[in-house]
């Protein structure tokens, strides 16, 4: 089990920690208030995905943690070393257009909706 000490940020669902043995590598962790599980979704679009996309980090799988399960996913970062923007800032931004944020984004839920569909 990973103890995770360094909190890098916050989303409305989820925390991220960087990894405590990689530091190019974080953990995203679902909050217990959370109304969907987003790990699970990314988790789905991963697995399913056919095409690398060069905006989304690689997932490295499923970890459990002292915070409890999460993602480990590649560390995207500016080049003095800080974290990267979050995707919706990138769009908002216009670095990468509103159509392909809007189609990653329809895979990934598309994509989890086909396998909780198969799950059930």
């Amino acid at each position: 089990m990973l103890k995770l000490e360094r909190h890098l940020a916050s989303g409305t669902e989820r925390d991220v920690y960087l990894h405590p043995h990689f530091p190019d590598r974080v953990i995203k962790i679902r909050r217990k208030t959370a109304h969907a599980d987003r790990n699970f979704v990314e988790y789905s679009f991963h697995r399913s995905a056919r095409l690398q996309f060069q905006h989304i980090p690689k997932c490295y799988g499923w970890v459990d943690t002292d915070h409890g399960r999460g993602l480990e996913y590649e560390l995207i970062s500016e080049e003095d070393g800080s974290p990267s923007c979050r995707l919706t800032e990138v769009v908002s931004s216009g670095a990468l257009s509103a159509s392909v944020g809007s189609l990653l984004s329809f895979h990934m839920h598309s994509d989890a909706a086909s396998s909780s569909t198969m799950k059930g």
